[in-house]
């Protein structure tokens, strides 16, 4: 079944690449036939591996053939490895290979709903499951063994005026990413992290971490995390914040910037603890009060390097800060 799989992929690469070079223009871009298998052999290595790497992520992707020839997401992962190949190919004509990438891509995404820009690095074993509306990035890498539902966006942090140079996120490997999920800038995500359905992601993301949504408060786990749940964060009158949960015992709670490091000027001091809740008062010190941040996240630490942050919490005690500075 592998090798019958493997020459219909090589038949439909060959019309495709015969499609986008013709021939008759192959002395335009500097195309000759070594270089065209060449490219061609690498384009269908990696096209087998993604398509066995969504049979085995997806039950409903049994029949590798019927994949191939009927899945939408799966041939935008085609396209995009086809326009890449030839935007990489440096012994071809510069112009000329980003033009005929450039129509790859585009026309991919009048067929597919999938937007990959062609100089993207993604790595082996990729998968788009679904895949509509899903956008990824010029200057974006992803690592091997990755999995994107629909609606995912791999862009930039702005809507307009991004600056050239490296704007989009590097991913690790083995990441999962749920529909509508926005991971934005040049920020990195670790290996092995999932980020759920809808979530907002503009700060790094170390490894072995689970990206949540619980009560419009944007959450990070360790994967670990059935030991303790986060329902809630209240801000309170006079600098107090009460965080709702479950198992919260023995917390050390810490305010910390984007790389996760504590912030000074500023301290979380723990006032009463509960099973289910967790009183905390904002306390500023007289030697700084202004923190140098641009991003505030609260992070809990527990027993066992258990750890949970709920992301840019910039906004709670925001008025007794205020007075503060003020």
């Amino acid at each position: 079944m592998v090798k019958k799989i493997y020459k219909i992929i090589k038949n439909q690469i060959e019309n495709l690449f015969y499609l986008y070079l013709p021939k008759e223009e192959w002395d335009d871009i500097g195309m000759i036939t070594d270089i065209k298998n060449q490219v061609i052999d690498e384009i269908c290595t990696r096209v087998g591996d993604d398509l066995i790497a969504l049979r085995e992520k997806d039950p409903a992707a049994n029949d590798l053939e019927y994949v191939f020839n009927s899945y939408l997401s799966f041939r935008a992962v085609v396209y995009y490895r086809m326009a890449n190949a030839i935007y990489y190919e440096k012994t071809l004509e510069e112009i000329k290979r980003r033009q005929i990438s450039r129509l790859i891509s585009e026309e991919a995404k009048v067929k597919t709903h999938v937007e990959i820009h062609p100089a993207a690095q993604i790595g082996k074993r990729f998968v788009i499951d679904h895949g509509v509306g899903s956008v990824i990035g010029e200057t974006a890498i992803i690592g091997d063994n990755c999995y994107l539902l629909q609606g995912v966006i791999i862009g930039s942090r702005r809507i307009a005026n991004n600056k050239p140079g490296k704007r989009h996120p590097t991913i690790g490997n083995n990441v999962q990413i749920g529909g509508g999920a926005r991971i934005l800038g040049p920020i990195n995500i670790g290996d092995d992290v999932v980020i759920n359905p809808n979530c907002v992601v503009t700060t790094n993301i170390p490894s072995q971490t689970v990206v949540s949504i619980s009560n419009q408060m944007q959450i990070m786990y360790n994967k670990d995390r059935e030991k303790v749940l986060i329902y809630g964060v209240i801000p309170k009158s006079n600098n107090k914040i009460e965080i709702h949960g479950r198992n919260l015992t023995k917390p050390r709670v810490y305010l910390v910037d984007e790389n996760n490091n504590i912030i000074l000027g500023v301290q979380l001091e723990v006032t009463t603890i509960e099973d289910s809740v967790i009183c905390l008062t904002i306390k500023f010190t007289e030697e700084k009060k202004s923190p140098e941040c641009k991003k505030m996240n609260i992070r809990i630490d527990f027993e066992d390097d258990f750890q949970i942050i709920i992301i840019e919490a910039v906004a709670l005690g925001r008025e007794g800060y205020k007075e503060q500075i003020g």
